[in-house]
C-alpha cells in the first residue's frame, strides 16, 4: 500500500510538472513569436499537452471512481461472465461488503499424547493468527472459541485466549479457563475490542522508534484441550476469511498424521502449508493413527 501511494504521488508530480512546463512554453512562444507559423504550431501543441495534463489531474480520477462504482454494483456478473440467480448474487455481494476483518498467517499446532491406560489420547491444539481491519474505521471484534461437548469422555476445553498488540497495549489481554464469557451454542468469548484500521497500525509502526517484525500486527491466540480415540481426527473451520494456513503436528514416534486438504504442501514431516483463502465455514481434518 505505501508503494502504491508513492506511485500516485509521483504521477501527480509528473503531471503537474508537465502542466507548468507546457504553460510556460505557450506563454513564451506567444510573447516572443506572435506571428510565426512554426511558433504557433508549437504553441498549439503545448496548449494540448497542458489541457491533457489538467484533465488527467482533475477529471480523470473522478471518472474512474464513478466507473468503478458502476461496475462493482453488480461485479459478479462481469467477473463470472454470466448471470447468476439473484439470491446467489446477493449473497456474494453481501459477503464481500460485510467482510471488515480478515485473518492471515494462521498457525495450528496439534500435540497428541498417548494414554495407554485409558486407551485414548489427550490432544492439545494451539491456534495463532494475525487479524487485520481492512476498512478505514475502527471495528468491533470479540475473540470467540467453540467447544463441542459430544461426550463426557472427550472433555473438550478452552484453555487460553490471548491478544498481543504492540502498538495498542490497551487491546492486550490473556484470559485463562475461568475468565471466558459464556456465549450461545457452546461458544466462549474474550473481551469486546475496537480494532484500529491496518493503515493506522502501519503509520504508528513507521513513526515508532522501536522497529520490529510484526510490530504493526495484532495477533490472537487460542489453546484447546480434548480427549479422543487413539485412531481419530480433529477438525478446524475458519471463523473469518483466512489467508495462508500452516499446520504443525508435533513429531512423535507413536503416531503418524494426515491432512485431508488437497492443495496442502508437506514442507516437513508433520508440517503442511496452505497458501489458500479459507472462507467462513471452510476447513479440514487432521487425523492420526498408531504407527
Amino acid at each position: 500500500m505505501p508503494e502504491r501511494n508513492a506511485t500516485k504521488v509521483q504521477q501527480r508530480i509528473t503531471l503537474g510538472t508537465v502542466m507548468i512546463v507546457s504553460l510556460a512554453v505557450v506563454i513564451f512562444l506567444h510573447w516572443q513569436f506572435e506571428r510565426e507559423a512554426i511558433a504557433e504550431g508549437f504553441a498549439a501543441a503545448s496548449e494540448a499537452v497542458f489541457i491533457a495534463a489538467f484533465l488527467a489531474l482533475t477529471v480523470d480520477p473522478f471518472l474512474k471512481r464513478e466507473l468503478f462504482r458502476e461496475a462493482s454494483s453488480d461485479i459478479f456478473l462481469f467477473w463470472l461472465g454470466y448471470s447468476l440467480p439473484h439470491q446467489i448474487n446477493d449473497f456474494l455481494h453481501g459477503f464481500v461488503t460485510d467482510t471488515k476483518l480478515f485473518r492471515r498467517d494462521c498457525v495450528l499446532h496439534w500435540k497428541v499424547v498417548d494414554d495407554p491406560a485409558s486407551g485414548r489420547v489427550s490432544v492439545e491444539l494451539g491456534i495463532s493468527y494475525e487479524s487485520e481491519n481492512v476498512t478505514r474505521k475502527w471495528q468491533r471484534y470479540q475473540q470467540q472459541a467453540r467447544v463441542y461437548d459430544n461426550s463426557p469422555e472427550e472433555q473438550n476445553k478452552v484453555l487460553l485466549m490471548e491478544c498481543v498488540a504492540p502498538m495498542y497495549p490497551d487491546l492486550e489481554y490473556r484470559w485463562g479457563p475461568n475468565e471466558f464469557q459464556q456465549m450461545p451454542d457452546g461458544y466462549k468469548a474474550g473481551p469486546e475490542l475496537w480494532m484500529p484500521p491496518q493503515r493506522v497500525l502501519e503509520s504508528k509502526a513507521r513513526a515508532a522508534t522501536q522497529r520490529q517484525a510484526g510490530y504493526d500486527r495484532i495477533t490472537f491466540k487460542t489453546a484447546y484441550s480434548s480427549r479422543h480415540a487413539r485412531t481419530a481426527s480433529d477438525s478446524w473451520t475458519a471463523g473469518a476469511p483466512t489467508m495462508n494456513v500452516t499446520v504443525i503436528c508435533e513429531p512423535t514416534d507413536r503416531f503418524k498424521f494426515g491432512l485431508n486438504w488437497q492443495s496442502a504442501r508437506e514442507i516437513a514431516p508433520g508440517k503442511w502449508r496452505m497458501d489458500d483463502i479459507f472462507l467462513i465455514g471452510h476447513g479440514f481434518h487432521v487425523s492420526w493413527e498408531p504407527r
